[in-house]
């Protein structure tokens, strides 16, 4: 149990590891994750299982579309343009998708605005992390002090975040950031 747990945070993608880390739920969202879609799969499928639920591998390939049109007898040949059209993220799952499709968290209001906020922070973290990393790297590198580094990632990435919750949220990206030697 624990194998497939520590597995869960290895594979982890690290703008959905920050952002589960700013809301506190990265343990919760591991034991959810573990309970709902892996402690029940075949052992052999369990690590694939893993990147899928992450969205590191499709959980289903424009072959296995093939097959099953074909089974189902909905079967449309594919041409090699329909291949090379599809989007490259067509049969992956985002991180709300993980929780979506679950009765008990459509029918609990508190848990669906729970998991729905933390469905923003993922979104949020994974369109900014790499361009925030990015700058802090790159000023880093060119010699800027702390305090105007971490006034242009506030500047161009932290603008809209309530002003509440910006010192904090800074200081956990830059925490961050200095845990993980950028």
């Amino acid at each position: 149990m624990a194998g497939y747990k520590n597995a869960l945070r290895d594979r982890m993608p690290e703008y959905m590891d920050i952002a589960l880390r700013w809301c506190k739920a990265k343990n919760r969202y591991i034991d959810y994750i573990y309970e709902r879609y892996i402690k029940k799969e075949n052992p052999k499928r369990k690590l694939d299982t893993i990147k899928i639920m992450y969205g590191l591998k499709p959980a289903m390939s424009i072959g296995d579309l093939y097959i099953m049109f074909k089974e189902t007898g909905k079967y449309k040949p594919l041409t090699i343009s329909d291949i090379k059209n599809a989007p490259s993220d067509l049969f992956r799952i985002t991180f709300a998708e993980t929780f979506n499709g679950d009765s008990e968290i459509k029918q609990d209001e508190d848990l669906r605005n729970y998991w729905n906020a933390v469905n923003s922070w993922v979104v949020w973290f994974k369109q900014n992390w790499i361009y925030i990393k990015s700058l802090y790297r790159n000023l880093n590198l060119l010699g800027e002090s702390e305090e105007n580094i971490k006034e242009d990632i506030r500047n161009k990435f932290l603008s809209r975040v309530s002003d509440t919750i910006q010192n904090k949220l800074l200081e956990h990206i830059i925490k961050h950031i200095k845990q993980h030697g950028y």
